[in-house]
């Protein structure tokens, strides 16, 4: 059965480098792939036109501010989907909030599937706030508890909700999580990546190694992530330099743009970590393989309660050992896991990875690959459309 798909997303890889619009491009080019007709609705962005098609996936933006919400992006995309997509549409996967809107305008006569794809919650952002312990994490907090009340009834508007972590599904059976979300099925599949694309390559290691100078025997420490305090850059940072002092080998590349940047280059100047701790700034997707392949550990020492990180799947596939908290991915996930914000056992677990260098080969199990995902997504699609409509099917105007 070929399916007529809409991903309705904010931004894309164009817009921002984060994991939530790698995980829905690459989606959408899993459906194209599998042989669905899929368009992508998003925010305008200068290098996109009105109307493309990239890797067979049709790109259509609305006339609203890049990569963000506002009231254009609500008014834009629902009377784009009113007017183009309502009446030929068999799935609107909208990527977090993003498809809140077109929710209101559905054909209550059309079997349709409206799906929400939910990296996180208003109550898992609430607790990654509260351990920062910052002025400006608890301004933020206000934020938070008005989406908890308000945002999070919307799940009730959808035909299911997708957690893409076990993170975030167990948020969905906790208080008040699941009181906001009702009667609205909830399923969980995993965020996937393409391990081909991330397998270990030792020219491009060599390559990389080459230009930005490292020794061939140096022990490379990789973070790529936005620069926020959230990812508990600090940490990781704090760790390298007590690690450095035990194996003078180790050099650590923090990779990424964001908010922390400025902070993070004055701790590595006071430090007199120049030339050892090396940031690299935002990195395309299309150069992260090689990123990952130059390394010999990713750190990911996060403070927030993440989803699925699509950058942890990315390490384990190119066969990297993975220091990570126990907020980082899936317990299942192969991943040395350390406390939160704890700069000694971070630094315990760095000197033990390195000591030691094994044949790289993808640890990535087989559910968090992107083509079981992407199964996963048209099975779930599938059995919404052929359930009864009074029964599956909800009328958004009485809403």
């Amino acid at each position: 059965m070929s399916l007529n798909i809409l991903v309705v997303a904010r931004s894309l890889p164009v817009h921002a480098s984060g994991g939530m619009e790698s995980a829905a491009w690459d989606l959408a080019r899993r459906f194209a792939k599998l042989g669905h007709k899929t368009t992508i609705l998003t925010t305008s962005h200068p290098d996109l036109p009105e109307h493309s098609e990239v890797d067979g996936v049709s790109i259509h933006t609305v006339a609203a501010p890049p990569g963000r919400y506002s009231k254009a992006w609500w008014t834009g995309s629902a009377a784009v989907f009113a007017a183009r997509y309502a009446g030929t549409t068999d799935v609107v996967l909208g990527v977090s909030a993003a498809a809140n809107a077109l929710v209101g305008v559905r054909d209550p006569a059309r079997a349709q599937a409206f799906v929400f794809q939910a990296h996180g919650t208003s109550s898992g952002e609430i607790v990654s706030k509260l351990r920062q312990r910052t002025p400006k994490a608890y301004v933020g907090l206000l934020k938070n508890l008005y989406w908890l009340v308000f945002k999070d009834r919307i799940y009730r508007r959808f035909d299911a909700v997708v957690a893409i972590g076990d993170a975030v599904e167990r948020q969905f059976h906790t208080w008040p999580t699941r009181l906001l979300i009702g009667a609205t099925p909830s399923v969980m599949i995993s965020n996937g990546v393409d391990a081909e694309q991330f397998q270990f390559d030792p020219l491009a290691r060599a390559r990389f190694r080459d230009q930005m100078g490292l020794a061939p025997d140096a022990r490379v420490i990789l973070s790529l992530s936005r620069l926020h305090a959230q990812k508990g850059l600090l940490v990781g940072l704090s760790a390298f330099r007590r690690a450095l002092g035990v194996d003078p080998k180790l050099r650590y590349l923090i990779a990424g743009a964001g908010p922390y940047q400025a902070e993070l280059e004055s701790l590595i100047a006071n430090w007199g970590l120049e030339g050892k701790a090396i940031m690299l700034g935002g990195v395309p997707r299309a150069e992260v393989p090689a990123h990952l392949s130059a390394a010999d550990v990713f750190l990911f020492p996060t403070l927030r309660v993440e989803g699925l990180p699509i950058t942890l799947l990315e390490a384990l596939a190119s066969g990297l050992a993975v220091i990570t908290t126990p907020n980082g991915g899936d317990k299942e996930l192969p991943c040395v896991r350390v406390p939160v914000a704890d700069v000694e056992a971070t630094t315990a677990a760095i000197l033990d990875v390195t000591k030691t260098s094994s044949e790289r080969a993808s640890a990535l199990p087989e559910r968090y690959s992107l083509d079981y995902s992407g199964r996963q997504y048209v099975a779930l699609f599938e059995k919404l459309l052929h359930r009864t409509p009074s029964k599956t099917f909800h009328n958004a105007a009485r809403e």
